[in-house]
């Protein structure tokens, strides 16, 4: 029988999803039509795959949002467990050794397939010590920044208010989200959404994804309410004007036509299997194991981390034995996929030990520094 403070199958499969998303986004759409830096230089001069394949994954950028959804019902449900300290330590534990890792493993990539990658070294410590500012080896790192610093409010909220509940902390979400989009639509609602970095770290463009993910674990935890409902409700409808006006930047960006509906409808068919995650659960653990589903589920940081750049360099170096590209990318996709099972089942665990080990070494220091204090007054 599961118990219900276990992970939740329908949550990591979901997550899985995300990231699967958003790797056929960059490697059969992004990198076929304004590559970011390095894999650019890499993809170069090679016959791009179809245009109706690079226009058919162009909407899977939407993983992103819903990952965003599923950090706010894990935070909900790990943040009242855990002091602000603790719970600090646990993300960082979850996020530190596989950037390390990817970023490590990506800046290899980018050396010996002789990309075009200037301040690499720069690039590498930024995305391993999670600089939320831009400049990474990677453009998928940008997201990292935004998750650690809403685990930064978190700690700070309930270390201040430990009796303050998941649901006043998204109230505060969704009015400071609706304040904020209410001042950008009345400036000009047809202008293209905002997309400076600085912007997104104060969290209010994205900060409805992460109330509506609290609400859901709060819902499930102790059932819905009126008050719940308006939130969920107002949460729902800035969710949809941030992925509308995120559409409508991308298509003056790429100059292509982006249809919020498909967006739209992708994220609302993700959120109802979020909402159905108990309920799917017995259904669920009758055809996958509940440890399978989690080896998927902490698969999902290194596969989001590890496609972009080393995903160019493999495209790159099957084109150069003669593959067609079409083969190539579906190699590509297969190859990251074996290397994100290795991360996340062989190197991240060594790495996070020796990262815990460290924690729990310098976490006792103050301890220590109080004890010696206390006995150098009693003599």
């Amino acid at each position: 029988m599961t118990k219900k403070s276990e992970a939740l199958i329908a949550i990591d499969l979901v997550r899985f999803g995300c990231a699967a998303l958003v790797m056929t986004y960059h490697l059969m759409s992004t990198h076929w039509q304004g590559a970011s830096i390095g894999a650019a230089s890499l993809l170069a001069g090679i016959k791009p795959l179809p245009s109706w394949v690079v226009a058919g994954m162009r909407f899977n950028w939407i993983g992103v949002q819903l990952f965003f959804v599923i950090s706010g019902m894990v935070i909900a449900r790990s943040a009242l467990a855990a002091p602000g300290g603790e719970f600090m330590r646990r993300r960082i534990l979850r996020l530190v050794p596989a950037a390390f890792i990817c970023a490590t493993i990506s800046a290899a990539a980018l050396i010996i397939s002789g990309a075009d990658m200037p301040n690499l070294f720069a690039r590498w410590l930024a995305s391993v010590t999670l600089l939320p500012f831009g400049g990474w080896i990677d453009p998928s790192y940008w997201t990292l920044g935004i998750e650690l610093i809403f685990y930064l409010a978190v700690a700070c909220f309930f270390s201040l208010n430990r009796n303050g509940g998941t649901d006043r902390f998204a109230a505060i979400f969704v009015f400071a989200c609706a304040a904020f989009w209410m001042l950008v639509l009345a400036q000009d609602p047809h202008a293209p959404a905002f997309d400076e970095h600085g912007l997104f770290y104060t969290l209010l463009p994205h900060g409805a994804f992460f109330a509506l993910g609290m609400l859901l674990t709060s819902a499930a935890r102790s059932g819905w309410t009126a008050r719940k409902l308006a939130l969920f409700g107002g949460a729902l409808c800035l969710a949809a004007v941030q992925i509308a006006r995120h559409a409508r930047w991308l298509e003056l960006r790429d100059h292509v036509p982006m249809a919020p509906a498909v967006p739209l409808t992708i994220f609302l068919v993700g959120m109802a299997v979020l909402a159905s995650t108990r309920t799917l659960q017995p259904r669920l653990e009758r055809i996958i194991a509940p440890s399978t589903a989690r080896t998927i589920g902490v698969a999902t940081y290194p596969l989001y981390l590890i496609h972009y750049q080393v995903g160019a360099a493999l495209t790159a170096a099957f084109v150069a034995l003669g593959i067609a590209t079409g083969v190539a990318v579906a190699l590509t996709i297969a190859s990251v996929l074996g290397l994100t099972a290795c991360i996340a089942t062989c190197l991240e665990p060594p790495v996070r030990s020796i990262l815990r080990g460290a924690f729990q070494r310098f976490g006792d220091l103050p301890v220590r520094f109080r004890t010696a204090t206390v006995s150098s007054r009693g003599r």
